[in-house]
């Protein structure tokens, strides 16, 4: 059984040389499944908690300055920022569940809608993106963006689908960055900016490999979302160095760092895996879940089980988790009446930024740039 925590480290280690200036240059360039080396390619292990945003920042930063890695940095505080941004609208992720379970009812035998989802458009970029995303289980965040537009945009389809496609299948799937960079493109997480593919920027960004000329809507008009989410406060819970004791849960979408799971007094270890996930996604938290079942079991004398969302709950047992945000984890736990009897703690990075994300990220940006800066 690989240890997915090592193989985490090697990839952060083998990319930092890369994450100041050349990262800056390269980021946007799309060159195909089978050259990545101008990204990160850490987001699987951050949706996964396998690593931590915290480390990866104290790595980067002691091979290159705040400014020469202004770029990669950003990205690691846009996860942060969505989770906290989120968290405060929670009625943004139950109004999206809905949406989907409608939304799925009426389109499930449209041609357009099937077409789509089985790479059958005619537009050889978006089809490609669709078996890579289906067979790969990722896709470069540039071509995310233009997959996103193509589908709201060209094929006219509502972006919930297009967002509870790519949460079967991505291998880094976050509810709150999947979910809010969706309503980004379509024009309604920024109300009127929306983000369009055009056939130039595809061309120049794949160098070359795709040149949709004539297939896109280059002139759309953004979505108006009907409504206002009104900001509720930061939800509070304890924090994980506190000594604790029960039954501990994990979740494939929020799972703990062996080390940390080391420093509490519990019982058993329940890890809960999610069963949406598809492909690579799902073969990608099984190795996960796996590799921290097998890690803990040699260090720590404790039961550890694993099982799906269909399991009850022993309610005479205490129950312990780190901090559930808006997605697949929490509803379940809701749904099964058992979230209110579970004691939750959250790490002093998400404590520290998430509450930070109260407007828009470039007030957010100021508050960690002033604080890199040491100003």
């Amino acid at each position: 059984m690989e240890n997915i925590r090592s193989r985490a480290l090697e990839d952060l280690e083998s990319f930092l040389p890369r994450a100041g200036k050349d990262y800056e240059r390269l980021r946007n360039y799309d060159f195909g499944p089978k050259d990545r080396s101008n990204i990160s390619n850490l987001s699987k292990y951050l949706s996964r908690g396998i690593i931590k945003e915290e480390e990866v920042l104290a790595s980067v930063l002691k091979v290159h300055s705040a400014r020469a890695a202004e770029k990669f940095i950003q990205e690691v505080f846009w996860r942060s920022y969505w989770k906290g941004w989120l968290e405060m609208r929670p009625k943004v992720w139950s109004d999206f569940l809905q949406d989907v379970s409608d939304l799925s009812k009426e389109w499930k035998n449209e041609g357009d809608y099937l077409a789509a989802t089985e790479g059958r458009t005619g537009i050889p970029c978006y089809d490609d993106w669709l078996k890579e995303l289906v067979d790969l289980g990722f896709l470069h965040n540039h071509s995310r963006m233009w997959f996103a537009s193509i589908w709201i945009f060209t094929l006219n389809l509502p972006w919930q689908l297009g967002a509870a496609l790519f949460q079967k299948y991505l291998v880094d799937f976050d509810a709150a960055s999947n979910t809010l960079s969706w309503r980004w493109v379509a024009g309604i997480q920024t109300a009127g900016k929306h983000y369009i593919a055009r056939a130039e920027n595809i061309n120049k960004f794949t160098e070359g490999r795709y040149n949709p000329v004539g297939l896109l809507n280059e002139n759309p008009r953004p979505i108006v979302e009907k409504g206002d989410y009104q900001r509720s406060a930061y939800p509070s819970c304890g924090n994980l160095a506190e000594s604790v004791s029960g039954v501990l849960l994990l979740f494939e979408e929020n799972l703990m760092l062996p080390e940390q799971l080391l420093d509490f007094g519990f019982d058993k270890l329940i890890i809960i895996r999610n069963s949406d996930f598809k492909g690579e996604a799902e073969k990608f938290s099984r190795a996960c879940t796996e590799s921290i079942k097998v890690t803990l079991s040699e260090t720590k004398d404790v039961l550890v089980e694993v099982q799906g969302f269909e399991n009850d709950f022993d309610q005479k047992n205490s129950y312990l988790s780190s901090y559930l945000f808006q997605g697949p984890a929490k509803d379940y736990l809701s749904e099964s009446s058992m979230l209110e009897k579970t004691t939750q703690f959250r790490n002093s990075w998400d404590e520290k930024y998430h509450p930070s994300a109260k407007a828009g990220y470039f007030k957010f940006r100021k508050a960690w740039q002033k604080e890199l800066s040491g100003s």
